[in-house]
Order: structure tokens, then sequence, then C-alpha cells
């Protein structure tokens, strides 16, 4: 059986060392995907189930998250445009209420402010309905 030089088996030994270090690498980005993906499921959901006030803290939350993926930065991008059109809906609605109760002759704007806070609930339906397909698509590529 001919021998192979020291040389040959050493430079086979590094590419099999380098070929492992890189599926190792490649085992330790989608690990960091998928722990992303979890946290901005999990944020999301708690956004989606959270009532009134409690909206906009996990709103901040949500923006604050981290991403590497595209998949998972379009999720929160999309989740975070689509409830902050929502808050500002509500938001926008109240303030119309409270003129409507405060200042007898504030229907004019009162007009202007319920027909931009329509636009923004209507807008945030929109998007609600992106950010769950994108937040199902999400949970089927990484669960």
């Amino acid at each position: 059986m001919p021998r192979l030089p020291q040389s040959s088996l050493l430079a086979g030994l590094i590419c099999l060392l380098i070929a492992g270090a890189a599926s190792c690498e490649r085992d330790e980005q989608r690990e960091r995907e998928r722990t992303e993906a979890e946290q901005l499921l999990f944020a999301v959901t708690a956004l989606r189930e959270a009532e009134g006030d409690a909206k906009a803290p996990r709103l901040s939350a949500l923006r604050a998250l981290p991403c590497t993926a595209p998949e998972a930065c379009e999720l929160r991008d999309s989740c975070a445009q689509a409830y902050a059109l929502h808050l500002r809906g509500v938001d926008g609605v109240r303030a119309v209420r409270h003129a409507l109760d405060t200042d007898a002759s504030a229907p004019e704007l009162a007009a202007k402010a319920l027909d931009q806070a329509e636009k923004d609930v209507v807008a945030a339906r929109r998007e609600t309905a992106r950010c769950a397909d994108l937040h199902g698509a999400l949970v089927r590529r990484y669960r």
C-alpha cells in the first residue's frame, strides 16, 4: 500500500478541520436566527394579544428586538408598522371623543381628525393581515 506524503496528510487534515468549522459556523448562525425568530414570534403574539394601553410598551419592545434574517426583519418591521398605525388610529378616535366632550365648537376639526383616524385603522387592518401572514410563515420555517 503506497504511503501518502506527510504534507498530503496534513493538507487533508486541515481541509477536514476547515469543513468542520464551516459546518459548525452554519449551525451556529442557524441557531441564532432560530432564537431571534422565536423572540420575534413571542413579541408579536404578546403585542397582538395585549389589551388597550398595554399595546404601546409591547410595540416598543418589538421594535427593540434585533434581527439578522431577512424574514425575521420583515416580520418585525411589518408588525411594528401595523400596530403603530393601529395605535395612532385608536389615539385619534380618543382625541376626537375628548374634543367633542370638551369643546362644542370642535365638530369640524373632529371630523378631519376622525377621517385620519379611520384611514389609520383601515391601513392597520391591511398591515396586520400581512403581519399575520409573515408570522405564520416564520412559524412554519423555524418550528
